[in-house]
């Protein structure tokens, strides 16, 4: 059985333990610094998930930014676009889908992947729909977010 991101929480692993490198079980180690030029924006409200989701990222050796929510992220895009986005799909306020609108109406080319808690496959087939390069449910297998994350890499460029 492969180690989530809510099993990290519930274990209480430090956002900056090197237990938390070798136990993802992913080529991490491998890519580490790799890919540190590459930005992932992490929009999600849950703020134990989002740092644990930010941490594991570093990890994969991308440079990873948390957002709370959608506005905190979108004022951002400012000073520049990231590489990829990871957002929530359900959150208070603008959700992860109407973020992926207006994100592809602003014409940022960055792939976006929607994370939920809901395995309901409308949302997915909507998500994918609306342009998002991904939709992974939660909890998922840090394996799971490694490989949703290079796969949209790997298409968007």
């Amino acid at each position: 059985m492969g180690l989530n991101l809510h099993t990290m929480i519930e274990m209480g692993i430090s956002a900056n333990s090197h237990l938390l490198i070798r136990m993802s079980g992913s080529r991490c180690n491998a890519l580490n610094g790799m890919h540190m030029t590459r930005t992932i924006s992490v929009i999600e409200d849950d703020d134990l998930f989002r740092r644990a989701v930010v941490s594991v990222i570093q990890t994969f050796g991308f440079h990873a930014v948390g957002y709370l929510n959608a506005p905190q992220f979108l004022s951002s895009l400012e000073q520049s676009p990231p590489d990829l986005i990871l957002s929530d799909a359900q959150m208070p306020g603008m959700s992860g889908f109407e973020l992926l609108k207006q994100v592809k109406d602003m014409g940022i080319q960055a792939p976006i992947v929607l994370m939920s808690g809901s395995t309901d496959l409308f949302l997915r087939r909507t998500a994918i729909d609306l342009g998002a390069a991904d939709y992974i449910a939660k909890p998922f297998e840090i394996h799971e977010l490694e490989s949703a994350i290079h796969s949209a890499l790997r298409v968007a460029a």
